[in-house]
């Protein structure tokens, strides 16, 4: 009689079956949830394709958002998860955020934490560390660890470093050592040809095509950058689109064939509207704005300079785009007879590209301020500006920046009065330029 009790009984024996069944019931709901917090490898695989899709679209706040929930579901995956983590990276890299992008893979940084790492994978981290170095302004760390990194790969017969080459081609055009820079990325080429990597090659003309550009060979630059373009073809890549049509655009601007560099711009900020990234379209306004002020148009060049100024200032008031895009404000206001107000720009154009480390860029900037100070008939400064800018351009091999610093001297020169040292100049710049983009300096054709 104990041991019977009527289902319809409110007693505890009739509750204690029901407790028991919840029990049950949340544990097996802890089960599948466990399953469903665990995606397969191939999932996580398949979702780091899609996210670098998005960063090659641009889409880099898209990318983000979704490896938020890659990397918190590849906890058991350490080579996935450190991939994710790869890609946060370049996302927060592409936006300007460089400390960010850094913090994103430092703890990588030792042997021990990438212990449990497959070697492809810690390729990939040791080059974006380095790389996070490289932005964040410690160029001898990135060089060396970048350096290390192609050693010990190349020792263990590695034949996939590619992507190694690149990212020192990459460092080295941040710090103005462009023969260098052009040998990795040649180095690159020939290893993603191999590979039969679009993106890679794409990356590599654009890397050779940057280095002709930054020494003054601009023909060459261009054809480069248009054998990027034809890489690409029909890929959905707005970011690198956008990326080479700007800097097509700039190389027409030296050779002064503005009507071509807005067409080209008119791209290029086509495809930056379909991207997040504020620096990229400044520069795209600024090469905008420095060929629209060869055509006349001095208003609407202007408004594209402040336009670029103001993208670039949001992301970083003292980030590496401000003193391409000051010293381009400085030029057009010299040109509506404003010479303090472009003084001003200069200076700051130059005393910022000097804190970045970035020689082009100051070396652009002084020559530019050589001729404000020839136009403000101080030909004392405009001398000590032009033996600065030909300092850097010699250092490097910058050939027509050299041509043009020696012409900025003879003009400093005459203006004093010193023929002889202005007849000095003059010849020097006829024994630099040797080829057909001289002419302009030379006066020859």
């Amino acid at each position: 009689m104990d041991k019977t009790v009527s289902p319809e009984s409110p007693g505890r024996s009739q509750a204690k079956p029901s407790n028991e069944r919840g029990v049950v019931d949340l544990a097996d709901a802890r089960v599948r949830l466990s399953s469903r917090a665990r995606p397969s490898n191939e999932s996580l695989v398949s979702e780091l394709d899609e996210i670098h899709t998005l960063l090659d679209q641009g889409l880099s706040s898209e990318a983000k958002d979704r490896l938020t929930s890659v990397i918190s579901s590849a906890r058991n995956h350490p080579s996935l998860l450190a991939l994710a983590r790869c890609a946060l990276s370049t996302a927060l890299e592409m936006q300007g955020h460089y400390r960010d992008s850094l913090a994103a893979v430092a703890m990588y940084e030792s042997p021990e934490s990438r212990a449990k790492l497959d070697d492809k994978t810690v390729s990939f981290l040791r080059v974006q560390i380095g790389l996070g170095y490289n932005y964040n302004g410690d160029h001898p760390k990135a060089v060396a660890m970048l350096k290390s990194t192609l050693r010990d790969y190349s020792e263990n017969g590695a034949t996939n470093l590619g992507h190694i080459y690149a990212a020192l081609s990459r460092t080295y055009r941040s710090i103005s050592e462009y023969p260098i820079a052009r040998d990795y990325a040649q180095r690159a080429l020939e290893n993603f040809r191999q590979a039969g990597d679009w993106r890679g090659l794409a990356e590599s003309y654009f890397g050779v095509g940057m280095a002709d550009i930054q020494e003054g060979n601009y023909e060459p630059g261009l054809e480069n950058l248009e054998q990027a373009l034809k890489l690409i073809g029909d890929r959905p890549a707005a970011f690198l689109l956008g990326r080479t049509y700007a800097n097509m655009a700039g190389a027409c601007w030296f050779l002064k064939r503005p009507q071509e560099g807005i067409d080209y711009l008119k791209k290029a900020i086509t495809y930056y509207e379909r991207t997040d990234h504020k620096t990229n379209a400044a520069d795209g306004y600024n090469n905008l704005g420095i060929n629209l002020i060869l055509i006349g148009q001095w208003d609407r060049a202007q408004e594209a300079l402040e336009r670029a100024l103001s993208l670039a200032t949001e992301v970083d008031e003292r980030g590496a785009k401000v003193p391409m895009i000051l010293d381009s404000l400085g030029e057009l206001q010299m040109l509506r007879g404003n010479l303090r107000e472009a003084e001003d720009y200069l200076r700051r154009a130059v005393a910022l590209a000097k804190e970045n480390g970035n020689k082009w860029y100051e070396g652009q900037a002084l020559r530019t301020m050589g001729r404000c100070y020839l136009a403000l008939s101080e030909p004392t400064k405009a001398l000590a500006k032009a033996a600065e800018a030909l300092n850097l351009a010699e250092n490097i091999g910058d050939r027509q920046a050299i041509c043009e610093s020696h012409l900025i001297a003879a003009e400093a020169n005459l203006l004093a009065q010193d023929l002889d040292a202005c007849a000095k100049e003059l010849q020097r710049v006829g024994d630099s330029a040797t080829e057909c983009t001289d002419l302009s300096f030379t006066g020859d054709g």
